[in-house]
């Protein structure tokens, strides 16, 4: 089985410019790039590419779909992945709809670098748009040091994505749960999948959670059917983290409006990638939504 990495944590016609940093990105050039989701850029990164890791400096936005994020990636060879940033951004109107919940700590972004800073190797990149499918996404990449800059004379390409997102079921008042597992077909190259259930409790409460991921399913199932269950299949490498659980107050435990995160990459070799979680909360009131994307690249 090649080898995949495993990370976890608590329009019309597409336009690629850079485009001077803002004030609050002084000192910084950054390129902005719009286009249908699933676009695949080709784009190149300088020697001593940062980009932050808690994905504040690659802010995105769909037209559609309540979310839409980013992807930086190197494919590396056919048994060995090779670099990756992908962050995802999720509005309050994702989070909580109807009401203000700004985060209390900062979303957490995919990298694998091993540090966790989101050191990235110099050299060509392919730059996705994330999104739900149809959605036209602008994408903003503001690296800490360095550059990421369009290779231009190379075609874009589409990737076959899957997006999704779930809902948590519950009553107020009560324990509120979120079940949901998605993955891409199997397919041969490289290939990303990221979940990212966030939650906003009120005013305390508890949250528990258990996340899974998996890389060799030989069950193919692409919508969600609930959890982590589906990557106890012992095909191919299952991974269980959790289940943890945690007391959420301003001042200890979980914060209560923030976002987790669960990932696979690497090459494929026929298989699927999957990721699931079980969430539950129990507070006053209390709101979860997850949000799936994962695509293969061209061969």
């Amino acid at each position: 089985m090649r080898r995949r990495l495993i990370a976890a944590a608590a329009a019309l016609l597409a336009g690629i410019v850079a485009v001077p940093a803002s004030a609050a990105h002084s000192n910084r050039t950054a390129l902005s790039v719009t286009g249908p989701a699933g676009t695949a850029i080709w784009v190149q990164v300088s020697p001593g590419t940062e980009l932050n890791n808690t994905g504040r400096d690659t802010p995105a936005r769909a037209d559609h779909g309540g979310w839409a994020g980013v992807a930086i990636v190197q494919p590396g060879s056919a048994h060995e992945p090779g670099q990756v940033f992908a962050s995802v951004s999720l509005p309050a109107s994702f989070r909580c709809p109807g009401q203000k919940c700004p985060w209390i700590a900062p979303p957490a972004a995919l990298t694998s670098d091993p540090e966790g800073q989101g050191l990235l190797a110099p050299g060509r990149y392919r730059l996705v748009l994330l999104g739900t499918a149809g959605s036209t996404v602008h994408a903003t990449v503001f690296p800490s040091r360095g550059h990421v800059s369009l290779l231009p004379g190379l075609a874009r390409q589409r990737v076959r994505m899957v997006s999704a997102s779930t809902v948590a079921d519950g009553m107020p008042g009560h324990e509120v749960a979120l079940h949901a597992y998605h993955q891409i077909p199997a397919a041969h190259g490289w290939g990303l999948v990221m979940s990212a259930p966030t939650f906003v409790i009120e005013p305390a409460g508890v949250v528990a959670d258990s996340a899974c991921m998996t890389a060799g399913s030989d069950d193919a199932v692409f919508n969600s059917v609930g959890g982590v269950a589906p990557c106890a299949d012992f095909h191919g490498e299952d991974f269980i983290v959790g289940p943890d659980a945690a007391p959420s107050t301003p001042d200890y435990g979980a914060v209560p409006v923030n976002m987790m995160l669960a990932a696979v990459y690497g090459p494929l070799d026929g298989d699927p990638l999957g990721v699931g979680w079980d969430v539950t909360t129990t507070a006053p009131t209390s709101f979860l939504r997850e949000a799936f994307v994962g695509f293969s690249l061209p061969r």
